[in-house]
């Protein structure tokens, strides 16, 4: 049943970085999800042993989805409001890793998660104050975060005595999962100058 759900969710990310391709559309975001593709052949595919290489390509996913957000913001001035958003995020991330660590344990994949869910955090405080002008995109990211919700449910066994129905529970993350991978490399499609990254 996971090797199935596997498939579709490989196949779903070869049709999606295939319309970004051929539309010619948001460079960042088929990068983006190129990079998802090689998280998750470490991620699914090969288990938990090589989960924070799979985490350190989903943070490099979101670096770069936090580029796409930052570079289409309507002030163009860089330098400050760039300084200024690295600081917070950095500052975020470390307080996460040090609250977090204290609760369950300070081990290489909780500090890649936790670096991984502040950006993400981030990311949709920002999509979300233009989220009119990029919906689809927005919801994509939605769907990704609940599918990361899934994801970290999923996981809880290994750091807690929590036990869980890690076949619902991975159902639920390919449903949420999936559309949001095709919904995101959909929204390349959009022709919004402020889009096209």
């Amino acid at each position: 049943m996971h090797i199935f759900i596997f498939v579709v969710v490989c196949l779903s990310f070869a049709l999606s970085l295939a319309f970004a391709i051929v539309l010619k559309y948001n460079y960042l975001t088929t990068a983006a999800l190129f990079f998802i593709v090689v998280a998750d052949i470490f991620l699914l595919l090969l288990g938990y042993s090589y989960y924070a290489i799979g985490l350190i390509f989903f943070n490099i996913v979101q670096l770069l989805y936090a580029t796409k957000i930052f570079l289409n913001r309507d002030n163009k001035r860089y330098l400050v409001p760039l300084i200024i958003q690295v600081a917070l995020r950095l500052i975020t991330a470390i307080i996460a890793v040090i609250v977090v660590g204290l609760i369950l344990e300070f081990h290489i994949v909780i500090v890649l998660a936790s670096i991984y869910g502040t950006n993400f955090l981030y990311n949709l405080v920002f999509v979300g104050k233009r989220f009119k002008r990029d919906i689809m995109f927005g919801i994509g990211l939605i769907l990704f975060a609940l599918c990361d919700i899934f994801v970290v449910t999923l996981n809880l066994p290994y750091h807690t005595n929590i036990t869980i129905n890690h076949t619902v529970i991975f159902a639920l993350m390919a449903i949420c999962y999936i559309p949001s991978q095709l919904i995101i490399a959909l929204s390349t499609a959009h022709k919004h100058p402020s889009l096209q990254l």
